[in-house]
């Protein structure tokens, strides 16, 4: 089987298109606690992630708590090694959950989970492209996962 090893959220640096909005908070390591846009999803909000250094990623988990309706309604995932070229990761991934449809949840907890053929970044960025006149787009706890089975 395969196993996950989970990247420590230490020595990233975060930032957000929404000013003051706590993105610590999505990395936290507590349920409880989110960051969120505090406000309807529009497209063009984003989530994004220095990892301080190269990683090789193959998981990425976006975890809604208590907020089961605030999933970002249709989104982008790029990669960069410089945060200048981006890179579209969003071909590379497969959802774990069968029922995400690829721009809305059919049903359960709206936890999106995505495993893909491990590639090397140094920034992450998450891109909302949909909206929803009423819900916020809230992340509980982000996750991101290497392989695990190499020593």
């Amino acid at each position: 089987a395969l196993n996950y090893q989970r990247l420590s959220s230490r020595d990233w640096v975060l930032q957000t298109s929404t000013l003051d909005s706590k993105p610590f908070l999505a990395v936290d390591r507590k349920i409880s606690t989110r960051w969120t846009t505090d406000r309807a999803q529009v497209p063009g909000d984003f989530y994004q992630i220095d990892l301080g250094k190269t990683e090789t990623v193959t998981r990425l988990r976006l975890l809604v708590g208590k907020s089961k309706n605030d999933f970002p309604r249709r989104f982008t995932v790029h990669f960069s090694m410089d945060g200048r070229q981006w890179e579209l990761l969003n071909p590379k991934m497969t959802p774990v959950l069968l029922n995400w449809t690829g721009e809305t949840l059919l049903e359960g907890s709206g936890d999106l989970d995505f495993i893909f053929p491990a590639v090397a970044m140094r920034y992450l960025k998450i891109t909302q492209t949909g909206q929803d006149p009423e819900y916020y787009w809230s992340i509980h706890e982000l996750e991101l996962y290497r392989n695990g089975n190499k020593s």
